[in-house]
């Protein structure tokens, strides 16, 4: 198992242990827990992506500040489309958890892409 696959699925492990429903809970409620742990930990990214904004002047970095906002705003709706699916939906919910994924690292790789770089200088 990679690195990755292992990290996240400690997160996953330990997310569900920490909500006692979880112990009682079919595949579906596993789903919206898991769901609502993320719209919880997308919500508060978010808010410092807008706090962050208010903050500085940097023309770069608010255009990549813009960029997170305009993603986790997204992914925010998709998480809420995909409560709305769970049990009625597979291949909804399936495709909103891919889709997170990518909005999340879309945001990331707004930070590291070579225009930033080259706008620095």
């Amino acid at each position: 198992m990679s690195h990755h696959v292992s990290v996240m699925l400690d997160l996953c492990i330990s997310t569900l242990r920490s909500n006692p429903r979880s112990l009682a809970v079919d595949v579906k409620g596993v789903a919206l827990i898991m769901f609502y742990a993320t719209a919880v930990k997308a919500t508060a990214t978010l808010n410092q992506v807008n706090v962050l904004l208010k903050k500085t002047n940097d023309v770069v970095l608010i255009e990549c500040l813009e960029n997170c906002a305009s993603e986790y705003a997204s992914a925010l709706n998709e998480i809420f489309t995909a409560n709305e699916n769970v049990g009625l939906d597979i291949f909804a919910v399936k495709g909103v958890a891919a889709d997170l994924v990518v909005e999340t690292q879309d945001c990331e790789d707004t930070f590291t892409d070579d225009h930033t770089t080259e706008n620095r200088h």
